[in-house]
């Protein structure tokens, strides 16, 4: 896949998860659930629902963001530039090597934001696992006091939600080193 491709998929891909859905939906709808386990008393309006129409979105949303970390060190690539004017006229035994160098210096000097959306995507997979454990082993129908056991691990879980997305925000920042 030509790089300037990768990067149009990736910066969609990235845009469609990260601001669309995680920032501007997710995030706040887990929030509020979060706040509703903390609230002290029992709330017969709790959203026990939440759990399996949104909690589980991220289930098919993991692919997506895993897709987006892969594939940053070569989308967002300053590499990339060189299959664009002016830089396509050099010739390319010229061009190859050069773009090639930028790409590993690059990567170099952006080899910690990369790693930490590497993380930040594995705690997010880690502390969802371990909250729908934590909630699966709740008595059903789920309520506020029945899952506020699991509040701790909901907490940890909002927590990497909130690393992720502001790690992919991060990412194609790095672009400009």
């Amino acid at each position: 896949m030509k790089l300037e491709s990768c990067f149009q998929e990736w910066a969609t891909l990235r845009q469609s998860l990260n601001h669309q859905w995680l920032a501007n939906n997710y995030l706040n709808q887990l929030r509020y659930w979060v706040s509703e386990m903390e609230a002290d008393g029992e709330d017969p309006l709790f959203d026990s629902d939440f759990i399996n129409d949104t909690l589980t979105q991220w289930c098919h949303r993991t692919t997506d963001a895993q897709w987006i970390v892969d594939h940053a060190s070569d989308a967002i690539s300053p590499a990339r530039l060189f299959e664009k004017d002016p830089f396509i006229r050099i010739p390319q035994e010229i061009r190859e090597p050069v773009a090639e160098a930028c790409h590993l210096l690059w990567l170099e000097r952006s080899k910690e934001t990369l790693q930490r959306a590497k993380d930040a995507k594995k705690a997010v997979d880690i502390s969802y696992d371990s909250l729908r454990e934590c909630l699966d082993s709740c008595p059903v129908p789920r309520t506020q006091r029945s899952t506020k056991r699991c509040l701790p691990l909901a907490l940890r879980f909002e927590a990497a939600c909130k690393e992720l997305n502001k790690a992919l925000e991060d990412l194609p920042k790095i672009e400009y080193w």
